[in-house]
C-alpha cells in the first residue's frame, strides 16, 4: 500500500523537459478509462504549500540550508493535506509534478549537501508514502530553455545548474528502483506511448480491469 492504497506516479526533470504536458495526456488517458485520481505538484499542492512555494520561488538569494528545509516543510503540509484528502477520495493513483527526488537534483546534489540530512529529513515526513513508477524526463538544458524563450524563475535563469540537475537526474536513476529515464528531446505522443506502455506493465490489475469494463 503506497498512500492509503493509491499508487504513486511522479514526473520528474528540468522546467521545460514537458512534465505538464505528459502529465496532462497521461491525465486524459486515465480518464477514459474513469481510473479515479489526482493530480499534484511540489513545491505546493496544498494551500498552505502554495504559500510556501510562493516564498521559495520569490527569494533568490536563499541559502541552500534554507531551500531545503522549505522544500521540507511544503512537502510536510502537502504529504498532511493528500493525506485527509486521500481518506475522503480514494484516488488509485496521484499523480506528482517533482516530488522528492527534486529536492535532490536542486539542493543537495549539485551543493554536496549531506544525504543523511535529507534522508533523515524524509524519513519523518513520508512514514506512509511510496513512489510506485516514476519518470524522468531527460533533456538537454538549453533545449528547454529555447522551449520557453524566457527563464521561469531564478533557478531556470542558472545554466550551470541546470546542468548539475540534470547530471544529479541521470545519477538517481542509477541507483533508485522505480526511476524510468526518458530522452523528452522527442513528439510528446511518443514520449506518452512509452509513459502508458510502462503503467499498463506496472499496474497490470488495475489497468486490465479498467480496459475490460470499457469494452
Amino acid at each position: 500500500m503506497s498512500f492509503l492504497g493509491a499508487k504513486i506516479i511522479v514526473f520528474e526533470g528540468v522546467d521545460g523537459s514537458g512534465k505538464s504536458t505528459q502529465i496532462k495526456l497521461l491525465s486524459k488517458y486515465l480518464n477514459k478509462l474513469s481510473i479515479k485520481h489526482h493530480c499534484t505538484r511540489e513545491p505546493g499542492g496544498s494551500p498552505m504549500a502554495e504559500k510556501i512555494r510562493k516564498l521559495f520561488l520569490s527569494m533568490k538569494d536563499l541559502d541552500i540550508y534554507s531551500q531545503l528545509l522549505l522544500c521540507s516543510a511544503a512537502r510536510n503540509e502537502h504529504l498532511i493535506y493528500l493525506e485527509k484528502l486521500q481518506e475522503d477520495e480514494q484516488f488509485e493513483f496521484i499523480i506528482f509534478d517533482r516530488f522528492i527526488d527534486s529536492t535532490l537534483a536542486y539542493q543537495v546534489y549539485p551543493y554536496d549537501l549531506s544525504t543523511n540530512l535529507f534522508a533523515s529529513i524524509n524519513k519523518e515526513l513520508m512514514l506512509n508514502v511510496e513512489i510506485d513508477c516514476e519518470f524522468i524526463l531527460d533533456i538537454d538544458p538549453q533545449v528547454s530553455r529555447e522551449r520557453r524563450f524566457k527563464p521561469k524563475d531564478h533557478f531556470d535563469e542558472n545554466i550551470d545548474l541546470l546542468n548539475k540537475v540534470r547530471e544529479s537526474y541521470i545519477e538517481i536513476q542509477k541507483k533508485k528502483k522505480n526511476r524510468i529515464l526518458l530522452d523528452s528531446d522527442n513528439h510528446p505522443k511518443n514520449t506518452h506511448y512509452k509513459i502508458i506502455k510502462h503503467i499498463e506493465r506496472k499496474f497490470p490489475d488495475i489497468l486490465k480491469k479498467k480496459h475490460a469494463e470499457n469494452k
